[in-house]
């Protein structure tokens, strides 16, 4: 009878799908999601929505050299480049993208089409098109815009100044280089005599040389070396730019070649390296030259130990900064050449003492791993005059930072493997002497080493007392240089004051005046520290007190300079932490007044430096860097907030600002507001949260809420939301507030108990149990409030967020619905799984297994605390997605929770997707999962009818036929299945 019943519903349930699959999928799938009762106002977003492409603000963005005029590119179903007057009403519209430049004399906008460089005048006349153009060619990171070059088909070669006029021509010429510096410009003439033609930029001097087969200018571009080739004879040039006078330095024939050459800084000594053909293989030899001797001469390593009897050659050597040591490379080969034997038995030996774990060596995919299988670099200093021993500076497992090194090198020595357990394992920091190799290790959590300018002392950050401290080689003692400001260094994450993070500082910000004093950041502040540690540290900005943050605004190259004077005055980005307003303060180094205040306010101008908390944002933009005219204090910006799309706007010293675009393309339908929430969390601590509201928000009604998490998300309170499909567990929040739901995004604090310190001895997992008191707490305040509906309330997240879902989901009977993506559900299995992409254990997830990854086995009470073992508990339906290719979060660890749910009688739904990775990407997929999401909210938390793929299922041999999308009318709702024991 039971078999009858059974077979009666299969067939009827059959039936129903087969003729709801008849009728046809919708093209964009609206017909399968819940219609809300009709309210005034406009329209809520739809399907149609989504796909419609809309005009946004491109990538690229120009503004002139007095600042009269700037170019825009806008993105959409036609993209165009705008160049226009920021006086005026000028303005023309180009098709298409067209970035490009202004020339320095502000005459022309200068873009390219195809093969024509068009000169767009800024005055209305004509366009001037030169036609037959290859590629175009601006100095590197210069914006005098001066000097242009142009290569045409036919090889021609034109560099032009857009300033004077003034032009050369060279035919059949290739590779034209404006040199770093921007001091001059070269290229070579494909000719008979393999000419080289150079450009001297300040004074148009023009220079050619023959026969050259290679050439290359030192740092300063004060000398020029050619390499020259003519018949058997080779020729290496020594040329000083200041006279152009000519010196030959090395004379060779057709069996030697030059392979590489360096510098010194002062532009007196050159190092390069020899390749000698012969019967016997290829040799190689270091030779040297110095301003004012015959000719160079062989560099013979004094090696009276035998340290490199066995090394190779690696690389060209460098100098110090002070030219007084040769750094040498050499390595040692370890790849064996032995091949398997046909036949041999196929077995991997996993071996307990592993560098690293057998699957890792496998996949070998982890960066570690190529440089534990790679060579052996060995590095080794020489005097660079004199006659000297060679000194082993680093070796097997160390890097030796060359930057700023006279008589000491700083060495970090660090065994790659995965046991990152092992004592062995912690990296170490040593100085070395250039002289004899000798080494004094630095103490315990010394990070972030630096050279003073001097090279007379070394800075560095301790991670253990988040200060600066200065080690003097000499004495071999160090100077606490920040302690007396009473400040924290290192990072911070703002919890009741709670949140210092051990290991993260800002940074270092530069040298003031030649290296007396040095710049550094705190979590808010930049701060003036005295080098010798005996004046009081100078906080400059003084932001701490109200709660801004700064950062010093890069050039529009993204460039920061690492040497300042007391006369600089910069421009930094401000972010206010308690209210979230952001824009734009001035500081001026030298009078010790603070930072004033240009403008700032609830917007969204420039947050890319500004990370706070967790570095994971989600889909949000983080604003963008603002443009500096040249030769006029003004700039060009990108302003945002939750109701402004994005647009440019032109500023006058970043005080008042102009709109250049009106681009909102959410005008026409039901949008959004969000608004800053302080709430108190499960335990009564503080925390913050952004409430989104839908654009017709009506106090009197009571609203369903989706309460969305990962990290810290306040920061995003005044960006523009993306309007897209919701591809992941990150819901597209636009979307689902235009349809009626209120959207939540609490702050999870995870330093509370939770930071992975040695020897904790937690009873709960403390990622869960940060999660479950923010989110408990952000529900308590929802329900408090009267246009909330209480007993309609869902929660989601993605990735880190869909881990800390299954815990929610495990311990709170409180939420009506749950959607998790890509997330952890067994914390101890997780541990001990390999991660798909590289075969890496994930043990070291420290938040899964501790520190040292023990607390397994050292430390379990906690896991009883495990998602995966209070399946029994759980009250709220569960939508799953996870892709089977996912390299982020095994797909195994939502099979885990789903077989669980399926055995305790729970709802639970997982969606499996064939393509994509952490999230869908393909636009069907993308698609599916907004509609599912849709549907099982709409259902749990609306009252919709639920869809056919949630009261019945998809067999797997209907997969591509049926979606199930159709609304069942005669299963009204799930049922729990009654669990049996």
């Amino acid at each position: 009878m039971i078999k009858r019943i059974n077979l009666i519903r299969h067939v009827t349930c059959f039936l129903v799908m087969l003729v709801y699959s008849l009728n046809g999928i919708a093209q964009n799938g609206e017909e399968y999601l819940f219609k809300a009762i009709a309210v005034s106002g406009k329209p809520a977003m739809s399907m149609n929505t989504l796909i419609t492409p809309v005009d946004q603000i491109g990538e690229f963005s120009a503004i002139s050299r007095n600042g009269r005029y700037c170019s825009y590119v806008i993105n959409g179903l036609k993209d165009y480049t705008i160049v226009q007057s920021i006086e005026g009403k000028w303005k023309h519209k180009l098709k298409g993208m067209k970035p490009g430049f202004f020339s320095g004399d502000n005459r022309y906008y200068i873009y390219q089409t195809g093969d024509s460089l068009c000169y767009l005048p800024l005055n209305g006349k004509a366009i001037k098109v030169i036609t037959g153009v290859a590629s175009y060619q601006l100095p590197h990171n210069d914006n005098r815009n001066e000097w242009l070059g142009i290569l045409l088909m036919d090889k021609k070669l034109l560099l032009r100044n857009l300033l004077t006029g003034k032009e050369y021509q060279f035919n059949r010429a290739n590779n034209p280089v404006f040199s770093m510096g921007n001091k001059w410009f070269s290229c070579k003439l494909d000719n008979a005599d393999k000419e080289l033609a150079v450009i001297n930029l300040a004074n148009g001097k023009l220079n050619s040389y023959v026969h050259v087969t290679a050439y290359s200018f030192d740092e300063s571009k004060r000398v020029l070396i050619l390499q020259t080739e003519e018949g058997a004879k080779k020729r290496l040039q020594w040329i000083d730019a200041a006279n152009g006078k000519v010196t030959t330095i090395w004379k060779g024939n057709k069996d030697e070649m030059v392979i590489g050459k360096n510098f010194d800084k002062a532009a007196q000594q050159l190092i390069f390296i020899l390749q000698t053909q012969s019967s016997r293989g290829n040799n190689s030899s270091i030779w040297y030259y110095k301003k004012g001797m015959n000719l160079a001469v062989q560099k013979k390593p004094s090696d009276l130990e035998n340290k490199i009897k066995e090394l190779t050659l690696s690389g060209v050597p460098t100098f110090t900064d002070d030219g007084r040591y040769i750094i040498v490379s050499m390595r040692k080969s370890v790849v064996d050449g032995r091949k398997a034997r046909v036949g041999a038995v196929q077995v991997n030996v996993w071996n307990y003492q592993d560098t690293f774990l057998m699957s890792a060596q496998l996949a070998g995919g982890d960066h570690r791993l190529s440089k534990w299988q790679g060579e052996i670099i060995y590095k080794f200093s020489m005097p660079s005059e004199e006659r000297g021993q060679i000194s082993n500076l680093s070796g097997e497992h160390e890097t030796l930072y060359l930057e700023g090194i006279r008589e000491y090198g700083i060495i970090e020595r660090r065994v790659m493997t995965d046991r990152f357990w092992e004592d062995w394992a912690v990296p170490e920091v040593h100085i070395v002497s250039l002289l004899d190799g000798k080494r004094i290790r630095l103490k315990k959590g010394i990070m972030l080493t630096r050279f003073a300018p001097d090279g007379t002392w070394l800075l560095c950050y301790d991670r253990i007392t988040g200060q600066y401290l200065r080690y003097d080689m000499r004495s071999e003692k160090y100077t606490d240089l920040s302690a007396k400001a009473a400040v924290y260094f290192g990072g911070e994450i703002e919890f009741d004051g709670t949140g210092k993070q051990a290991g993260l500082p800002r940074g270092i910000v530069g040298w003031l005046d030649n290296g007396k004093c040095l710049l550094v950041y705190d979590h808010y502040d930049i701060w003036q520290l005295d080098i010798s540690g005996k004046k009081e540290p100078v906080n400059l900005t003084n932001g701490r007190k109200d709660k801004i943050r700064f950062e010093i605004t890069p050039d529009e190259f993204g460039d920061k300079k690492m040497f300042y004077n007391a006369y600089d005055r910069l421009i930094l980005t401000a972010v206010n932490m308690e209210n979230k307003d952001n824009g734009f303060y001035a500081l001026n180094l030298g009078r010790h007044k603070g930072a004033e205040c240009l403008a700032i306010g609830p917007y969204m101008f420039d947050l890319e430096r500004l990370e706070y908390g967790g570095t994971f944002w989600g889909r949000y933009s983080r604003g963008r860097r603002p443009i500096k005219a040249r030769d006029a204090d003004m700039w060009l910006v990108v302003r945002q907030s939750t109701t402004e799309a994005p647009n440019f706007y032109v500023s006058q010293g970043l005080k008042t600002f102009k709109a250049l675009t009106n681009l909102n393309p959410h005008k026409d339908y039901n949008w959004l507001n969000s608004e800053l929430v302080n709430f108190k969390q499960q335990d009564g601590s503080a925390s913050k949260g952004i409430l989104y509201k839908p654009e017709n928000f009506d106090p009197a009604k009571k609203y369903p809420v989706l309460i969305h998490y990962y990290d810290q998300f306040s920061m995003c309170l005044n960006q523009y939301p993306v309007n897209d499909y919701t591809v992941s567990g990150y819901i597209n929040i636009p979307w689902f507030v235009s349809r009626g739901y209120l959207v939540f995004l609490p702050d999870i604090y995870f330093n509370k108990g939770a930071d992975g310190n040695p020897g904790m001895k937690e009873k709960k997992i403390p990622y869960g149990e940060a999660a479950l008191n923010a989110v408990e707490g952000a529900a308590n305040w929802l329900a408090g409030q009267a246009y909330v509906d209480s007993t309609k309330m869902g929660i989601a997240g993605h990735s880190m967020g869909g881990g800390l879902t299954s815990y929610i989901l495990t311990h709170s009977k409180r939420f009506a619905a749950a959607f998790m993506g890509a997330g952890v559900t067994d914390w101890v299995s997780s541990a001990l799984q390999l991660a798909k992409d590289d075969g890496m254990s994930r043990l070291g997830v420290s938040y899964y297994s501790g520190e040292k990854g023990a607390d397994i086995w050292l430390n379990n009470e906690k896991y009883l605390d495990n998602p995966i073992l209070h399946v029994a508990e759980v009250t709220s339906p569960l939508l799953m997605f996870h892709c089977k290719d996912d390299s982020g979060v095994p797909f195994e660890q939502a099979v885990e929770l789903f077989v669980a749910m399926r055995r305790m009688g729970k709802r639970a739904w997982l969606l499996q997707y064939d393509h994509g990775g952490h999230s869908t990407d393909t636009p069907e997929d993308c698609r599916d999962l907004t509609i599912r999401a849709t549907q099982f909210f709409d259902h749990y938390l609306k009252g919709a009818l639920a869809p056919i793929w949630m009261t019945r299922g998809v067999r797997a041999q209907f997969k591509g036929i049926e979606t199930g999308y159709e609304f069942d009318q005669e299963i009204k709702t799930p049922a729990d299945v009654k669990f049996k024991k």
